[in-house]
């Protein structure tokens, strides 16, 4: 362990991020540290895959969708492609959320999750019986095929589909703020998940920033460079996000002990993020341009 801990934490004895901060080379190394850090977690050993049952395997491949999220945020930050950033953002944090859920709730509710998500290919599943053509038989094989994995049956759908309405296909009968109530503080909702929705739907005030540049009061003109006027506050709170996902995952997988590997990455990320605080509620100025 001491090892591993060492290998995937080479900065150290940071305490004052301000300095650390002013070359930019400390934070690049601290983000691919945790890029390392939590791929290894997700396969620490190259050798022996770790296997999961399938109602696990919803926490897993969650676990997995958050790293490769994060990864690719990562990435973008590096590149300076603050849109990739704020595209990839959300998905992470629903990701985050429901693998949150999913381990408080249990089996029960993973297997719901499963369910669920047959919604629009069940839709499909009844037009394809009815037509029967070329594709629709290669769409009712994989479908079948899926369902057999899974354990699921044509009853179990039509007893979701009888679901009183705005309960059936959703998760436990839950909507998505339903079930961030249950896992999450309240306050995030609005500022990370409504935030981001911008960033989902194309709305227009994302579009507006990122997508095109204002030259005069109401003349705008197409701007396909990237958005690339990064701060430490673009990523931080994903980083945040990975780094709890990482705890819970090991601690839902009954590898406690290996959650000292992440205290490192924690302590500098809570430094980080108090530094940013420290500027919003002391020079907030610094941050009205970017």
């Amino acid at each position: 362990m001491e090892y591993i801990e060492s290998k995937y934490c080479k900065i150290k004895n940071i305490d004052d991020i301000s300095d650390a901060l002013k070359t930019g080379i400390f934070f690049n190394n601290y983000l691919k540290e945790l890029s390392e850090l939590t791929s290894y977690i997700i396969d620490p050993s190259k050798e022996d895959c770790i296997s999961y049952c399938i109602n696990d395997g919803t926490i897993a491949g969650l676990f997995v969708k958050i790293v490769k999220c994060h990864n690719e945020i990562i990435t973008a930050y590096l590149n300076k492609k603050g849109d990739v950033v704020m595209w990839l953002t959300r998905p992470l944090y629903e990701a985050f959320v429901l693998m949150k859920y999913l381990i408080v709730k249990g089996k029960d509710s993973q297997r719901n999750y499963r369910l669920i998500s047959y919604r629009n290919r069940y839709k499909r599943f009844a037009e394809c019986k009815k037509r029967n053509s070329g594709i629709d038989k290669v769409m009712l094989t994989k479908f079948n095929v899926a369902i057999k994995v899974d354990g699921f049956s044509e009853i179990d759908f039509e007893r979701e589909d009888s679901q009183p309405t705005g309960k059936k296909w959703k998760l436990d009968g839950k909507n998505f703020n339903e079930l961030h109530r249950e896992v999450e503080d309240q306050n995030s909702y609005s500022y990370v998940y409504g935030t981001l929705s911008e960033f989902i739907h194309s709305g227009w005030g994302e579009v507006r920033q990122f997508s095109l540049t204002q030259y005069s009061e109401d003349k705008f003109i197409a701007k396909l460079e990237y958005y690339d006027n990064m701060e430490i506050r673009f990523i931080t709170p994903t980083n945040s996000i990975v780094l709890e996902a990482a705890a819970e995952f090991l601690n839902w997988s009954e590898r406690e002990d290996e959650v000292i590997i992440l205290k490192e990455h924690i302590r500098i990320d809570n430094l980080l993020n108090q530094y940013i605080l420290n500027n919003y509620e002391t020079n907030h100025e610094m941050y009205l341009t970017k």
